[in-house]
């Protein structure tokens, strides 16, 4: 009984021994990861005063070190230390404040700040006192970059078109932001809505064809070259070229990089702006809810990828079975496609497109729901009507006619 009591208290005190062993290397390394913070923190306030010459291998040596130091996976506020940094580090590096690096220490000045609880983002933490000095110091950085960045983007063009709108419509975060963005779709959609209109005939006139192409792949199933060739021909004859479509596509590039810019030039004060669930109190228990029109929003983009699905699935109809299958894969895989490039881009972008895309949809309903002109089916039967003399030598000799 004596044996076993001295082999549980000397077991007792090995792992005491062993606990306060585990717990001073904690304590040592907790120390030596917020000096080495420390130390590159000194070293980043420091960066704009490197000559430029040496700035860059000093840059790249910063970096290294955060990635050495990430690798530890700090908790608590060594984690805010570690993020502030990293946004820290990204602001001094640049020279011009409309370099992209501004722009994202910017965004990631704002993912440290709502760590900080809901009304952290406006200056208002809960309790009224920053939960960590270092995602104080993100905020008060923050603002004084983006306003940096703000004042430099002032004197272009399209940032006062979406200051001028903002302001005709009263200034107000709940709707003005998100109408400012509205008018300019709407406006956009209107400067291209003729070629859309000859888009979608050229989608009626191939419908109305549908007969013919399908008599053309029974006849010539055998001969894809000829069956290609005749196909073409016969919707260059009756004006139903899907190259309208692709037409439509380009003429929206320039407007979509136009619209971009503006985004990118006004972000900073779109980031007062809200809409709908956007801003609201979802998007302080929510992360994949945006607090602003500056921020990615899912919600939005999941809509608008449903909405270009249904664009899709309403296109050029297909001839055979082997093309209505291609066209369904696609209308799966370009939705999923933009969803996944536009995670990153602020919900004000994706909310012109989404817009946008409506807007299109609507006028593709209504063009193709409309009748074809009777004309037009009477040329589709004379098309589809085999020659009078063709036909008179399938049937013979005609008859007398009786006096």
């Amino acid at each position: 009984m004596s044996r076993l009591r001295t082999c549980l208290t000397g077991a007792i005190a090995i792992a005491l021994v062993i606990s306060l062993w585990a717990a001073r290397c904690a304590a040592q390394a907790e120390g030596s990861l917020k000096e080495q913070l420390t130390r590159v923190e000194a070293a980043i306030e420091k960066l704009p005063r490197v000559p430029v010459e040496k700035r860059k291998e000093e840059i790249k040596s910063l970096n290294r070190q955060l990635k050495d130091l990430s690798k530890a996976k700090p908790a608590g506020a060594d984690a805010n230390h570690l993020a502030y940094l990293e946004a820290r580090l990204l602001e001094n590096s640049s020279v011009n404040p409309l370099d992209n690096t501004n722009y994202t220490a910017a965004s990631r000045y704002r993912k440290l700040i709502a760590r900080g609880g809901p009304g952290s983002l406006d200056g208002n933490p809960p309790g009224g006192q920053w939960p960590d000095p270092y995602i104080e110091k993100a905020y008060r950085n923050y603002l004084a970059l983006t306003e940096k960045i703000d004042k430099a983007n002032q004197s272009k063009t399209v940032y006062k078109v979406v200051d001028y709108l903002v302001r005709v419509t009263g200034s107000n975060e709940n709707y003005s932001y998100w109408l400012a963005i509205v008018i300019i779709t709407v406006v956009i959609k209107l400067l291209t809505t003729p070629l859309s209109h000859l888009q979608f005939e050229s989608m009626r006139n191939l419908q109305r064809l549908q007969p013919r192409l399908e008599k053309l792949k029974r006849e010539l199933g055998d001969d894809p070259r000829e069956f290609q060739r005749q196909q073409w021909q016969l919707m260059k004859d009756h004006n139903a070229s899907p190259h309208w479509g692709c037409l439509a596509l380009l003429v929206q590039m320039p407007f979509l990089l136009l619209i971009y810019q503006t985004i990118r030039a006004y972000e900073f004060q779109f980031a007062r702006g809200d809409f709908l669930w956007i801003g609201s109190r979802l998007a302080e228990n929510f992360d994949f809810i945006a607090p602003s029109l500056a921020d990615p929003d899912w919600p939005l983009l999941l809509l608008y990828g449903f909405s270009m699905y249904l664009s899709t699935r309403m296109s050029t109809p297909a001839v055979d079975k082997q093309q209505a299958e291609q066209q369904k894969l696609m209308s799966i895989m370009m939705p999923a496609m933009f969803v996944l490039i536009f995670n990153y881009f602020p919900s004000a972008f994706i909310l012109y497109w989404l817009v946008l895309n409506v807007l299109t949809t609507t006028q593709q309903y209504f063009m193709l729901q409309k009748p074809v002109p009777a004309l037009a089916l009477e040329d589709d039967e004379e098309d589809l009507t085999p020659a009078p003399a063709a036909a008179a030598a399938s049937r013979g000799p005609s008859p007398r006619k009786r006096k």
